[in-house]
């Protein structure tokens, strides 16, 4: 399980740093990443979008795969990671806000509908993010429950 959060951060990575779609309108072409896309809301007076793209896209897939890398480098010498308990409850508490499959259908849909107006052209942004939908489903699926069983809690 440990490949697997190193995997997702290695693609989190690549998919906060690659253009996600490039936009073509008379022979201008322009791009963006997701950083990109919050910037130009926030600057366009939606405050609250942004915020909450920057939650739900980065902040919150980002510590929820910190914890899990934190609480699983422990978990393999057979100890309790410092904060065990807070960050188990911390991720209950994040799993629903984790939504990068909302935005990969999402900008699939508007890819879809903007080629009416546009030359649309998906970038490999898009692609990574893709990836990491399926590896963020495949964390869904873990039941982190079980670390409470397998690692014991230290004797005072």
């Amino acid at each position: 399980m440990s490949a697997l959060v190193v995997t997702a951060l290695i693609i989190f990575l690549q998919a906060n740093i690659w253009p996600i779609v490039t936009l073509g309108l008379n022979g201008q072409l322009i791009s963006t990443t997701l950083w990109g896309m919050i910037l130009m809301m926030w600057q366009d007076h939606s405050q609250v979008v942004s915020v909450l793209a920057a939650g739900t896209l980065f902040f919150f897939p980002l510590s929820k795969m910190l914890a899990l890398g934190w609480l699983l480098l422990f978990a393999r010498t057979g100890r309790r990671a410092p904060g065990f308990r807070q960050l188990m409850v911390a991720m209950h508490y994040v799993q629903p806000w984790t939504m990068s499959e909302v935005f990969v259908l999402g900008a699939l849909v508007a890819i879809v509908k903007a080629h009416v107006y546009f030359d649309v052209i998906p970038d490999s942004g898009i692609f990574a993010y893709a990836a990491l939908t399926v590896l963020i489903t495949v964390f869904s699926g873990i039941d982190l429950r079980r670390l409470w069983d397998l690692v014991p809690e230290p004797s005072a």
